[in-house]
């Protein structure tokens, strides 16, 4: 997974660490970061999900990681 962004809000490096570090590995800097998880990594932490439910998970976890960086005036907001 790779996390890019246009300006320097946060810190990617921190970023990736808070997703992926326990179960891989990551690192860069404050424009671009990369976080590695080997699948028995993945599988260890959120169990041997079946196809669908291991592309829901990923989805999840993208969608957290971009509302946590939006800027408060442009986060998403489920409806309910």
């Amino acid at each position: 997974m790779s996390v890019r962004n246009l300006g320097y809000r946060a810190t990617r490096a921190s970023s990736c660490g808070k997703y992926f570090a326990d179960i891989g590995s990551a690192g860069g800097h404050r424009s671009m970061a990369k976080g590695v998880v080997p699948l028995r990594g993945f599988r260890d932490k959120y169990g041997n999900l079946q196809a669908d439910e291991f592309t829901g998970k990923v989805l999840a976890l993208a969608l957290e990681f971009l509302h946590e960086h939006q800027p408060a005036e442009k986060r998403l907001v489920a409806k309910a």
